[in-house]
């Protein structure tokens, strides 16, 4: 065992050796392009930039000097007390919190856990351990940054792809924000991608290009599931944002996040442009020129009138992928109808009719119900185009609106008028024909749903649960028909013997009848504490400035080319000036264009 940890502690320092090596030749690369960066689009919030080059200078010389003394003690053994750069490692403590004990474990290293684990310092020569208070939650995972694949000259551009801060990964604004902010600078700098098991956790989409100008949630909603998936997507937002970043005040008063609009945008780079003026739509059509795919929820007369239709985008990029969302479709008399989901999907669909209690009151939709339908399938149609565009080399005009989605949500019904002409019945769970498939209520006031669709298969294993075998042979419950016409009765006895004990037991008592299918109502904080939500992949951390933020994930996964959020929604305009670099401007075009008020940077807080 301990030949095992002197061996693999050999490697590490191989490894510390090579990653030496890496952040001298990428501080140099810095040193080249730091005049560039302290003079440009971040000097107005970032002045102390290029002391922050000056910081990275002094960590490689004072790297250089400390390595061999770091590894002089315990026979070659790196202590926990120095880093590879010659930093302190032990104790430092960390803004969120925490207090990082020694070097993060480097995941070329992970035999079967990369993901960041808690560990003890017998566990391994140097593994990265974590001390946290018991009201503090390890950061689990490792998050890597944005794909560099940037067009413009590499006078006009930074080369450090990366930078870890501490047991984060910080995209380089937030390092910039957080430098300038005073607060307590990096202790380990490695200018490489993370990796998982040799992997880059990226999704499907990785290299896809795609620009966004979506407002509210329906098309941001396509875009965040593109940007979950790999994507490069570029939001385009008017001078006063996106009107979802209204939601922070709208729905949360004074609360300092915006879950909302985090939920659709995280992932996505947003540069502020004003479609209103030539100069706007022109880098508006330049953006769109290298793109592979366009989304939007605009109004079709709103995209025609600033030159972003159909025709002249495909005009232009032929093998440019377009999609539009719409509340109503592009052709009839109401393709230019406002429209939201609770309109559109929810209202004149016909769902809110299919569930209004008889002699009750319509209900209310939750928020973005519509909406985020549409728009996970939505991306399902863009990837279908993409792949057309594989075998064609075309793009195309790809369509969906809301309308269409909420009438396919009811297509059950719907299609049982159109090829029988019936109307099913509205659900009454007090004279529910099957009472298998009905939803009671155990002792403890908790609410459940039984699922039995076939009667005949599932009601004698429940008549067997509530401890009352032999009504499965009562005149009055024999049959289907029979249990139909006595259905009042029979859901009455059932409401009885479920009262008598907390759903806990319930749930006990069903796992002993493997046809006996149900599952609990849950509420809200239900189903975020659920565990099978998390083994199904349904939350997600999201890198921050100070950690991660838990969020809910978006509903595929791909085993073969994982994805993983790479950061928190952007602020407005935050990759404004990153955005018209890749289109090759200098940082004298962009001011000026600033100055027009044809765009706008991220302003500062």
């Amino acid at each position: 065992m301990q030949g095992d940890n002197e061996e693999r502690c050999l490697r590490r320092r191989e490894l510390l050796e090579q990653d030496l090596r890496g952040v001298v030749q990428r501080v140099g690369v810095v040193d080249e392009q730091h005049q560039w960066l302290a003079s440009g689009p971040f000097s107005e919030r970032n002045g102390g930039l290029s002391k922050s080059v000056e910081t990275l200078r002094e960590r490689r010389d004072t790297g250089r000097q400390q390595w061999g003394q770091s590894t002089e003690r315990n026979g070659g053994r790196r202590t926990a007390g120095h880093n590879s750069l010659g930093g302190e490692a032990a104790d430092v403590a960390e803004p969120n919190g925490f207090r990082r004990q020694s070097r993060l474990a480097d995941p070329r290293l992970a035999d079967e856990d990369d993901t960041g684990r808690v560990g003890t310092p017998e566990d391994a020569c140097d593994s990265g351990e974590l001390a946290f208070t018991p009201d503090q939650r390890p950061i689990r995972h490792l998050h890597s940054l944005r794909p560099s694949e940037k067009s413009a000259s590499a006078a006009n551009r930074t080369h450090l792809d990366e930078v870890r801060f501490g047991t984060l990964s910080l995209r380089p604004s937030l390092l910039l924000r957080r430098l300038h902010s005073g607060a307590p600078r990096p202790a380990i700098y490695t200018a490489r991608r993370i990796t998982t098991k040799g992997r880059r956790m990226a999704g499907p989409m990785t290299g896809v290009r795609v620009v966004e100008l979506g407002v509210w949630v329906a098309g941001p909603a396509a875009g965040g599931v593109l940007a979950d998936w790999g994507a490069d997507v570029v939001k385009i937002e008017p001078p006063r944002g996106d009107p979802a970043r209204s939601f922070q005040r709208m729905l949360g008063g004074d609360m300092p996040n915006n879950p909302v609009f985090e939920l659709d945008n995280r992932s996505k780079r947003s540069i502020v442009i004003d479609l209103t003026v030539d100069e706007g739509q022109e880098l508006a059509l330049e953006l769109l020129d290298g793109a592979d795919v366009f989304v939007t929820n605009v109004r079709a007369d709103a995209l025609a009138r600033v030159g972003l239709d159909p025709d002249t985008l495909l005009a232009r990029n032929p093998r440019l992928v377009y999609g539009h969302i719409s509340g109503y479709g592009l052709e009839g008399p109401d393709a230019n109808r406002a429209a939201y989901d609770i309109a559109a999907f929810w209202a004149r669909s016909g769902i809110a009719h299919l569930l209004k209690p008889v002699g009750g009151a319509l209900p209310f939709q939750r928020g973005g119900m519509g909406d985020h339908s549409t728009g996970v399938q939505f991306a399902g149609a863009i990837s279908a185009a993409l792949f057309s565009r594989e075998r064609t080399g075309l793009g195309q005009l790809v369509a969906t609106s809301l309308l269409r989605q909420g009438v396919y949500t009811i297509g059950f019904d719907l299609n049982m008028v159109l090829g029988w002409g019936l109307h099913p019945s509205i659900g009454n769970r007090e004279t529910m024909g099957n009472v298998s498939i009905n939803n009671y209520t155990a002792g403890d006031g908790r609410e459940f749903w039984i699922v039995g669709l076939e009667g005949d298969r599932h009601w004698p294993p429940l008549a067997r649960c509530v401890g009352h075998p032999e009504w499965i042979a009562d005149p009055r419950f024999a049959t289907a028909r029979d249990r139909a016409t006595n259905a009042a009765e029979l859901i009455v006895l059932l409401d009885v013997e479920f009262s008598t004990r907390p759903l806990d037991e319930w749930a006990a008592i069903f796992e002993q009848e493997i046809d006996m299918f149900w599952a609990p109502v849950n509420s809200p904080d239900d189903i975020i504490n659920d565990p099978q939500l998390r083994h199904a992949g349904g939350l997600i951390e999201v890198p921050d400035e100070y950690g991660t933020t838990t969020m809910i994930a978006s509903p595929a996964d791909f085993h073969g080319t994982p994805w993983e959020a790479r950061w928190i929604a952007p602020r407005l305009g935050e990759h404004t000036a990153e955005i018209l670099a890749e289109l090759g401007r200098t940082i004298e075009q962009i001011d000026a264009l600033v100055a027009t008020g044809a765009v706008a940077r991220e302003q500062a807080t």
